[in-house]
């Protein structure tokens, strides 16, 4: 089993998806692909509700922002011993 936290690739997703169809139960799933049987559920979830297209789309929580090119990376307000 895999450890937690990985993401799951494409190609995983798609093997999941083509195993459940051949019969395949969700325990046998995880141990052929090599995750856990949670992520076997939700991707076998994600394949019945959207397809193959719904596999390819990522989930869990965004890339985090990044800051805008004019901020700049000096900061607002300069800050002296004295002053703070």
């Amino acid at each position: 089993m895999r450890q937690r936290g990985q993401t799951t690739t494409f190609q995983t997703r798609l093997e999941i998806s083509e195993y459940a169809a051949a019969g395949l139960n969700d325990a046998q799933l995880a141990t052929a692909v090599g995750c856990s049987v949670w992520t076997v559920r939700k991707w076998r979830r994600r394949a019945k509700q959207q397809g193959r297209v719904g596999l390819a789309k990522p989930m869990g929580r965004p890339a985090p922002a990044q800051a805008p090119s004019w901020l700049g990376t000096e900061p607002a307000v300069s800050c002296t011993q004295n002053a703070c």
